[in-house]
């Protein structure tokens, strides 16, 4: 990942980090010519999070919501252990960064052997993103439906 951000004399200052990341770019649209970027979701080491949130986030109400899926802006991903060792993990669809399709293409390929995921769970990977995504904010307007008593 590259941040860029001005420094006081105006002059670019470059943060180069490298992440665990997820691919959210659907792979038949990174087959295309014409897709230049892909668009991928930072995962976080669940060990790690519990250490830099709330202490709600390593609660077991807070586990079964990630277990349940209910937690909009994040998705759990399970411990492998096979070939490549991956802790209990979160995908975190509010931290979302574009690369181009060239630069990642090349990063992978560098890596070597890496874990994918496999169907049905990169579906429900993109559902999870696509419930974060299209998440709409209603006017508070309905709220008094709850009490409301029809006519007989």
């Amino acid at each position: 990942m590259v941040y860029i951000a001005r420094s006081a004399n105006g002059k670019p200052d470059v943060l180069v980090e490298q992440r665990d990341v997820v691919v959210l770019t659907q792979t038949c649209d990174i087959l295309k010519e014409s897709q230049a970027s892909i668009l991928v979701a930072q995962v976080v080491d669940y060990n790690v999070l519990c250490r830099i949130s709330s202490p709600e986030v390593s609660g077991e109400r807070y586990r079964n919501k990630l277990i349940e899926n209910t937690v909009i802006a994040m998705f759990l991903l399970p411990e492998h252990e096979i070939g490549l060792s991956f802790p209990w993990s979160i995908v975190s669809f509010r931290d979302l960064y574009v690369s181009p399709k060239d630069d990642a293409r090349m990063f992978a390929q560098s890596l070597g052997p890496r874990l994918r995921l496999r169907s049905p769970y990169k579906e429900h990977l993109s559902q999870s993103f696509a419930r974060f995504m299209m998440r709409v904010g209603l006017p508070s307007t309905t709220h008094g439906f709850a009490s409301y008593k029809p006519e007989k």
